[in-house]
């Protein structure tokens, strides 16, 4: 676990033939169900205009293990709220917890209290 007792929105690697849209979509369908992006999905936005450069170094507290990536973030517009579309997603067994926030909400939490991100 990488960071283990933080939040973080579900996120993929993009493979050698997508573009970053085709891995957004991907990552929605991998980690909540193809259902879902078929049906609910309404819009897909990125928030960066180029990749972000993302770096971490874990130091002891994980081996010393480093990530240094390049990242999109998407904002994901669903035609239902989270909560109602819950019993259709097959959850990927990586994520233990779902939390539905808007973006404003989401943007006051990491502003309020960052540690609690990955």
């Amino acid at each position: 676990v990488t960071c283990p007792n933080t939040w973080t929105p579900p996120g993929e690697h993009t493979r050698a033939y997508e573009n970053p849209i085709q891995t957004a979509q991907r990552g929605i369908e991998e980690e909540f169900g193809e259902l879902v992006f078929s049906k609910y999905v309404m819009q897909m936005i990125s928030l960066t205009e180029n990749p972000l450069f993302y770096y971490r170094d874990y130091g002891n507290e994980n081996s010393n293990r480093i990530d240094q990536q390049l990242t999109s973030l998407w904002y994901v517009q669903l035609s239902e709220p989270g909560e109602v579309i819950e019993e259709s997603m097959s959850i990927d067994m990586e994520n233990t917890k779902l939390m539905w926030r808007s973006l404003p909400e989401v943007a006051k939490w990491i502003d309020d209290k960052p540690a609690d991100f990955c």
